[in-house]
């Protein structure tokens, strides 16, 4: 017998909680320190390094087992182990050792490889043995309570019912449905939500009828007991409590029960109201959450309600809100240099270099975040509550895994404030030197642009003159109603729409969010330019300084020199555009990269 056959024997006869894991990790003690495993070894640890529940399939595998591990090496996505390594030998090799095996770890295993993946490796059906093979092992090993993680067998039971139905046996569906009902009544406790509940996942919201009256009222009254004894205890959980309700709404909406999902909710409200948490932020924060869920199950009045009173609680939010300051310190000369080399040339090519140097760059964001990620990783796993003034939330930013979009967004944002002082000293030193006034941007910039072919002069001339005298906050006002209006007239002369047809059959004007998402502007100006115009004036995750404005939003500390600044800046971008392009082309020069 040699080493593996050992290893093999050994594992077959252990009678402790193991995982998959725990076998690839005795069969890993093999090899010799450096070496690569070759044979039947390699079969083995490919076997048991297989990942399960390949749900969102981002490798297009089309199978139900995934890789263990997935990661980026800066070049490429690399996998372990990768579907690429499994041949007919190895499919050979799991039916030879799912038919030896009688331990129903290794079964279970082997023979839902095979029945998983034979079709796709081979090109031929598996024997439908293998799939009852798989099953049968699954309901044993959580019968005899001999994995080592609770919280998993569960999804083998999922995945136990789900191949007896494809497979269409009445019998292995049975014994699954009793194992899932045996198995939740087992391992249940209040407070560790993730080990109950699944009976009414798997088996009450299943498009099949799958138990008697008596045991799908039995999955209820034990959720209505859950969470009563979840919601009454004094130091109420209301993450596991939460768990229960959402079921029961769900479950009584579907039944026209509506009295009853209302009632579930509310016990459920009143622990999340009755919280004693000291920090304003978080109480809002839950509060905001509980004001989704009603929502959601259609408690619209007392939805409203709890406006009311998340309203009161958020306005205490800003004072504990916290700023932090670091003080940065660039050489005069570097300064110096980068604003020479932008404005070196006449009047129009500076302009075009101004825009260009200042115009944001997804792509060069994007790897800045994705930097940043990998440096901080614990920072970019977490979800990020954007609040306002007053403490309510406006946006929310998920992690950098579930809201990429998010997260480049706020990074861009991140990027306009940072790059803000030395705006400020190009478009300084560019107004000084080629003595910009109202007029005369006016006329040798602006009047050029299709953009504006409508005219709106003397609003556009009151607004400048505002800027250029450093009164911001008149500025603002004037200028940003006359931008939203030249992309809506670019969007026409380009053959778009910028009405769409309202509910009452009228047609309205498109919001300015989506005549920004026109497919004429992202031919005229590309992705780069259309996001930041909207992280600029319509994203609600950036600086949202049209919808700030439009709706009283925007404080008297916004309508500063940084708002402005960038509102010249799209003013700048726009005069570039001419009749004869309708398209940017900002001029390419020498400057230095930005100070660091």
């Amino acid at each position: 017998m040699n080493k593996l056959e050992e290893a093999l024997a050994y594992i077959e006869t252990l009678q402790s909680k193991n995982d998959e894991t725990d076998v690839s990790s005795a069969l890993k003690s093999l090899l010799p320190e450096g070496e690569q495993a070759t044979g039947d070894l390699l079969k083995e640890l490919i076997a048991f390094s297989f990942g399960e529940h390949n749900e969102k399939d981002e490798l297009g595998w089309n199978t139900y087992f995934s890789p263990g591990m997935i990661w980026y090496d800066g070049e490429k996505t690399l996998v372990t182990p990768d579907i690429s390594q499994v041949d007919a030998d190895a499919i050979d090799y799991w039916k030879k050792r799912a038919n030896e095996t009688s331990n129903p770890l290794l079964k279970a295993r082997y023979a839902g490889l095979v029945w998983d993946m034979e079709k796709k490796i081979t090109n031929q059906k598996p024997s439908i043995n293998y799939a009852i093979a798989n099953i049968e092992s699954l309901i044993i090993l959580s019968d005899a309570n001999r994995y080592k993680y609770d919280v998993s067998v569960k999804d083998k039971l999922e995945r136990a019912l789900s191949l007896a139905s494809s497979i269409n046996k009445p019998e292995l569906i049975e014994s699954t449905r009793k194992a899932i009902l045996a198995y939740e009544d087992k391992i249940a406790i209040d407070d560790k939500p993730g080990l109950w509940g699944f009976s009414y996942d798997y088996l009450v919201d299943n498009k099949k009828s799958l138990l008697t009256e008596e045991e799908e009222a039995n999955i209820i009254s034990s959720l209505e007991s859950r969470l009563e004894r979840l919601t009454e205890c004094e130091n109420s959980d209301t993450h596991a409590a939460e768990v229960a309700a959402t079921r029961l709404a769900a479950y009584y909406q579907k039944r026209s029960k509506p009295d009853d999902a209302r009632r579930v909710m509310l016990q459920l409200g009143k622990a999340y109201e009755a919280d004693k948490d000291p920090s304003v932020l978080n109480r809002s924060g839950r509060l905001e959450h509980l004001h989704k869920l009603y929502v959601h199950y259609k408690l619209h009045e007392d939805a409203k309600a709890l406006l009311i009173k998340l309203r009161a609680i958020s306005a205490g939010a800003k004072d504990e809100l916290k700023t932090f300051s670091q003080e940065m310190t660039f050489p005069r000369e570097e300064v110096e240099q980068l604003i020479d080399s932008l404005l070196k040339y006449d009047e129009k090519t500076s302009t075009a270099n101004v825009v260009s140097y200042f115009s944001p760059d997804k792509d060069e964001n994007e790897k800045q975040l994705m930097a940043l990620a990998k440096k901080h990783p614990l920072s970019f796993m977490m979800g990020v509550n954007i609040i306002d003034e007053r403490g309510r939330s406006v946006a929310q930013i998920g992690s950098i895994m579930n809201d990429l979009e998010g997260r480049i967004i706020q990074q861009i944002s991140q990027h306009l404030d940072f790059t803000a002082m030395f705006l400020r000293l190009a478009l300084a030193a560019y107004i000084d030197k080629f003595r910009i006034d109202a007029s005369k941007f006016i006329n040798d910039h602006l009047k050029l642009s299709p953009a504006f072919m409508y005219g709106r002069w003397e609003i556009l001339e009151r607004s400048l003159t505002a800027y250029l005298a450093g009164d911001y906050m008149l500025f603002i006002h004037f200028v940003i109603p006359q931008i939203e209006d030249a992309f809506r007239t670019l969007v026409e002369v380009s053959g778009g729409q910028i009405m769409k047809l309202h509910r009452g059959g009228a047609l309205h004007l498109k919001t300015f969010d989506d005549v920004l998402r026109d497919e004429s502007l992202l031919r005229i100006f590309g992705e780069d330019f259309i996001l930041y115009s909207r992280i600029l004036l319509t994203e609600q995750r950036g600086w949202n300084l049209r919808n700030d404005l439009c709706h009283g939003l925007m404080s008297e500390g916004k309508m500063a020199v940084m708002a402005a600044d960038r509102l010249f800046h799209i003013l700048m971008t726009l005069s570039l555009l001419t009749t004869q392009s309708s398209e940017t082309s900002p001029v390419q020069s020498d400057t230095p990269n930005p100070p660091e």
